[in-house]
């Protein structure tokens, strides 16, 4: 069985399990076992999840711009399209 089998297979396992103080056991062992920068590089893939998603703050967060009405006659005027749109979209 090779390396990603292995774990996939624990994967599987630690996916299917719904007590939560086996789960922070398991984490506490696993902690003790990952070498020090191991864990280090996965604190950076941790996220807070939200209980409500609010779209407003996501994009404050992520300081989005939305593009002006201009810009986007822009990029069309650049982009020089002169098929139909029929004919685009049986190309796709």
């Amino acid at each position: 069985m090779g390396i990603e089998t292995k774990k996939k297979n624990i994967m599987s396992l630690i996916s299917s399990i719904s007590d939560e103080k086996l789960i922070d056991e398991i984490e506490a062992k696993i902690v003790h076992l990952v070498p020090k920068l191991k864990n280090d590089d996965l604190q950076k893939y941790q996220t807070k999840i939200v209980d409500i998603f609010d779209l407003d703050q996501l994009k404050k967060d992520q300081n989005y711009v939305s593009p002006n009405l201009s810009d986007i006659e822009k990029l069309i005027a650049e982009a020089d399209i002169q098929e139909p749109i029929d004919e685009l979209l049986k190309m796709i």
